[in-house]
């Protein structure tokens, strides 16, 4: 499947929560309401940036870099569709956002994720794009880790 910039829509919290709703089958119940509180506590605020990708009429893909500083980011609901995954739009639009963060001047992308079941597929495409695992934290939720990734971006680019 061949993927464009075209259908890229970048987007304000209130669609970008309809995006998390209709996505929502790839996250945890606690992922969603942290992404609504989170949003819409952030949503006027400059360094979040989220994207979402259009295929006809659908949403199907969103990503989001919350730039910390003006050399950190930190990737924010990544996600994509169920019936889209296996096709290559989440290393697509991973490729996207690491290039457009090094137009934004980022030198780092951080991200969190959990060592549960529903990130398992997550954790591998971050593997294989480069990120490694710098730290995490136990004992914060009880049925869970914290996982913390990172991808020094002076590194080779994703393809997309």
């Amino acid at each position: 499947m061949n993927f464009d910039e075209k259908n890229i829509v970048k987007v304000n919290h209130m669609n970008y929560m309809a995006a998390i709703y209709l996505i929502r089958s790839t996250m945890e119940e606690s992922e969603v309401n942290k992404a609504e509180a989170e949003t819409d506590f952030r949503c006027g605020d400059p360094a979040w940036k989220r994207f979402l990708y259009k295929d006809g009429d659908m949403y199907v893909g969103l990503v989001g870099l919350y730039m910390e500083n003006k050399t950190n980011g930190w990737l924010s609901y990544f996600a994509v569709h169920p019936d889209y995954q296996g096709l290559g739009l989440g290393r697509w639009l991973m490729g996207w956002i690491e290039g457009k963060a090094k137009e934004w001047g980022v030198k780092r992308i951080f991200i969190e994720t959990y060592d549960t079941e529903v990130y398992e597929r997550a954790v591998q495409l971050y593997e294989k794009l480069g990120f490694s695992q710098s730290g995490y934290l136990d004992g914060f939720y009880e049925e869970k880790k914290i996982l913390y990734f990172k991808k020094d971006l002076q590194s080779e680019s994703i393809s997309v």
